[in-house]
């Protein structure tokens, strides 16, 4: 699970896009504009450019401390969810 005292990435993402994992599942947060955000989420093993398109999810959040909040809190939800999937992915028999 993502840690909120972790997760102090505002002024990163203002400037670049930030990555990270978790057990499987790999996800991107990326600036759209002075004040949102988009949150992708993906199975391993590729990158996000290497990745087919109808397997990566997005969700766009608020480009503030509440929106790296809130998407903390779908990072964490999407990882309890899809367990199943990222635990899968990790054996690399989705692809």
């Amino acid at each position: 699970m993502i840690e909120k005292e972790n997760f102090k990435i505002l002024n990163f993402v203002k400037k670049d896009d930030y990555t990270g994992s978790m057990k499987g599942m790999r996800y991107l947060i990326r600036s759209i504009s002075k004040e949102e955000m988009k949150v992708y989420i993906w199975p391993e093993p590729f990158a996000f450019a290497k990745t087919e398109s109808d397997l990566i999810t997005e969700k766009t959040f608020s480009l503030s401390e509440e929106g790296v909040e809130e998407a903390r809190c779908y990072l964490n939800e999407q990882y309890e969810s899809h367990k199943q999937l990222w635990d899968l992915s990790l054996t690399k028999k989705i692809i």
